[in-house]
């Protein structure tokens, strides 16, 4: 080949190398300008809450399922229990605020390097979101990924990865998803009543009275023993002032696990109960049952007329009226406590010695 013609061919190639680059720039160009700045969910963006009627999330920590009720959205999973709104309209409204800044990869083997495999993935921290209409219609189920680190100061909401279930392509979108970590976040607390509040403690098998503990000292917390049934201990017994304060640790803070109606949870006749009344003149009974093998409390509050506990004992049976609950053992192990520690019986009084009379020996004739 002569000279001239490899010049040629070079000079050819070049154009060709160039044309393709540009091409390929272009078609990558006008990709993503086409989807830069849309919603990466645009069904949720007109009334992102009242269009819908159910949502899931899924965590590698917990699920829940949340459909809408007349009276508010409830956690079918758990008894039909209230959810706290306020955080599903923030996880709605975050997700119908996502725009897509570019694409991502669409290779599976590279899913989990921005988290987008969804939950049930080995070491996966990715989670999965579906938002369904009230005609059926899927608005959103995505599996929504790590935050980028590397989006640029012009995406002053941040970058997510995201990636629709139903599709091979993952995005880097502008924007955060806004969720509890903790599931107990989505309920709140049941009760919450600090232990110094407490005046006494009253234990039953059933309806019958075990024993009872008055706090006679609200400064030092002591208690006396008011009743104490002669089948648990003895008259005289005193109060064990650390373990009768530790059952008040029942109700305070008080986060459930699980949820059901109550009147699937079977309660014994001569089951648990303990009664708790305040400063305040509130008092509030736990019962314990049973279901599926499990331990399940259950809650009635009442006040004195015109008390200070009215607002408190109405809040607590709008919580706790219909349901029973599963306890975290730092509640539940408070109020099985075994009602032998909580007495201390009287010390045995120790009978006299009588001493023997002394022995008087006889006197022998012609003794001195």
């Amino acid at each position: 080949m002569s000279p001239r013609a490899f010049l040629t061919l070079v000079v050819a190639t070049a154009i060709a190398v160039v044309a393709a680059i540009v091409l390929i720039v272009t078609e990558q160009v006008v990709e993503v300008d086409t989807a830069q700045g849309q919603p990466m969910f645009p069904s949720l963006q007109a009334g992102p809450v009242d269009n819908l009627s159910q949502v899931t999330l899924e965590t590698p920590r917990y699920r829940l399922v949340m459909e809408r009720r007349e009276s508010g959205w409830v956690s079918i999973e758990r008894g039909d229990y209230p959810i706290r709104q306020a955080y599903l309209g923030d996880l709605v409204a975050s997700l119908a605020a996502m725009t897509i800044v570019e694409r991502k990869t669409d290779n599976p083997d590279w899913y989990d390097e921005i988290d987008v495999d969804g939950p049930q993935a080995e070491g996966s921290e990715s989670l999965r979101v579906t938002a369904t209409a009230s005609d059926g219609t899927v608005l959103a189920d995505a599996f929504i990924g790590i935050r980028s680190t590397s989006i640029g100061f012009a995406a002053t909401r941040g970058g997510t990865f995201v990636r629709n279930v139903d599709e091979a392509q993952s995005w880097l979108v502008e924007g955060d998803i806004q969720f509890p970590n903790s599931l107990n976040d989505w309920f709140g607390q049941i009760v919450n009543i600090p232990g110094p509040q407490v005046a006494s403690v009253a234990i039953y098998a059933g309806e019958e009275l075990l024993l009872k503990a008055d706090k006679i000292d609200f400064q030092t917390g002591d208690y006396e023993i008011s009743y104490l049934d002669p089948s648990v201990g003895p008259e005289g017994s005193t109060a064990a002032d650390d373990a009768v304060r530790g059952v008040t640790q029942g109700i305070v803070s008080t986060n459930f696990i699980e949820a059901r109606p109550r009147d699937t949870v079977t309660f014994p006749e001569d089951g648990r109960r303990v009664q708790f009344t305040t400063q305040s003149g509130l008092t509030l009974i736990v019962s314990l049952g049973e279901a599926d093998g499990q331990v399940w409390a259950a809650y009635d509050a009442s006040a004195e007329p015109d008390s200070a506990a009215v607002a408190t004992a109405a809040d607590i049976t709008a919580k706790t009226a219909n349901w029973a609950f599963t306890l975290p053992t730092p509640r539940l192990g408070p109020l099985q406590r075994d009602i032998n520690v909580l007495f201390v019986p009287p010390a045995p009084v120790e009978e006299p010695v009588e001493e023997a009379p002394p022995v008087l020996l006889p006197v022998l004739p012609g003794g001195p």
